[in-house]
């Protein structure tokens, strides 16, 4: 299996820092959020990962070319973004006929994907897509889904501000198979994945969902709550990667002090 990593966001509401750092790269306890993604996917046997850049896409290129990761990664820049749909469209050739996972990565949780793939493999076989799923007191600010017996997925509302209490929410982490490109225009110079597309296939995704935090940190609160919340996973910042990360803080002391 293949995997792409959404990672092209700007991070408008968690600026300064996005001032100086692109979302992907926000520091969670003192690592890039990126590294998480990209080591539990490799920790799944997931070795092919295309992963796209837009703005400061240099220092995501600086970081991974000097990463563990390096042989790992495929950066696709997008000079001008195609959104989250427009991405995987992009990149279409990459997966080929393969079931393929889609994750913005810019969500923390505990980075465990082994239950995604268990029901992505035990899905009912009317589904084409299996999308992990999280319970949140705050639907207003997510995809809000519910779903039958069978665990499929058959009620989608993204972002309703008039959703109150606990619902079960999108954690905008997938499993697709190649049949989901059916439901693409590829004529669309830009698609977004959750308006465009996961409409489209309720009744056609599985629902896994995961128990524990899913945090998007779109805000400095959000953000905080992610470097406090001890659910992250413990592994070990890889050596290479911690100098790869390193060497970007001191080019920003140099700049500093120009």
């Amino acid at each position: 299996m293949k995997a792409l990593l959404l990672a092209g966001g700007i991070g408008t509401r968690l600026k300064p820092l996005t001032n100086f750092l692109p979302k992907c790269l926000a520091p969670i306890n003192g690592r890039p959020l990126i590294d998480y993604w990209i080591s539990a996917l490799v920790d799944n046997n997931i070795t092919e990962i295309v992963l796209n850049t837009h703005y400061l896409s240099n220092l995501v290129q600086e970081y991974i070319e000097k990463s563990t990761w390096k042989n790992s990664i495929h950066i696709s820049h997008e000079p001008s973004l195609l959104g989250t749909g427009g991405t995987i469209i992009n990149n279409k050739s990459f997966f080929q006929t393969d079931d393929f996972l889609v994750a913005h990565a810019d969500n923390v949780f505990n980075f465990n994907l082994k239950e995604l793939f268990i029901s992505h493999e035990k899905k009912n076989k009317q589904a084409i897509a299996t999308m992990l799923t999280f319970y949140t007191n705050e639907p207003q600010n997510c995809g809000v889904v519910s779903m039958d017996e069978d665990f499929i997925i058959n009620k989608f509302d993204e972002k309703n501000p008039s959703l109150s209490g606990r619902s079960l929410a999108n954690a905008a982490i997938y499993i697709f198979s190649k049949d989901v490109f059916d439901y693409f225009d590829e004529k669309k110079n830009f698609i977004d994945l959750s308006l465009d597309i996961i409409p489209k296939l309720v009744g056609k995704i599985n629902g896994c969902i995961h128990q524990g935090n899913i945090i998007d940190i779109g805000t400095f609160s959000a953000w905080n709550r992610a470097n406090l919340d001890i659910q992250i996973s413990g592994q070990k910042f890889l050596e290479k990667n911690q100098k790869s990360w390193e060497s970007i803080l001191r080019s920003f002391e140099t700049n500093s002090n120009e």
